[in-house]
């Protein structure tokens, strides 16, 4: 298994108790994380996380959420270029 050890995840579940579920498992696996409850606040910390040199690794994204969907979301973050590297 690979060593997931520093990875940071970003969640994306307008559910705070799914939020919260996923932030319990990832930390156990000694990963840090980011959760959001919607896909424009997503964007929002993508951003930022690059701009401050502390860029995602991967997301978890919520298929069903109001407003902005999983699917949605993954579609903006491929189609914008500041984002849509591997590393976010």
């Amino acid at each position: 298994m690979a060593d997931l050890r520093g990875l940071r995840a970003l969640i994306v579940d307008d559910n705070e108790v799914n939020r919260r579920m996923l932030h319990e498992q990832i930390t156990s696996w000694g990963m840090r994380n980011g959760s959001f409850s919607s896909g424009e606040q997503a964007l929002e910390g993508l951003h930022a996380a690059r701009q401050s040199g502390d860029p995602y690794h991967f997301a978890i994204l919520d298929y069903q959420m109001p407003g902005m969907d999983g699917a949605t979301l993954a579609k903006e973050i491929k189609a914008d270029p500041a984002t849509r590297t591997r590393c976010w």
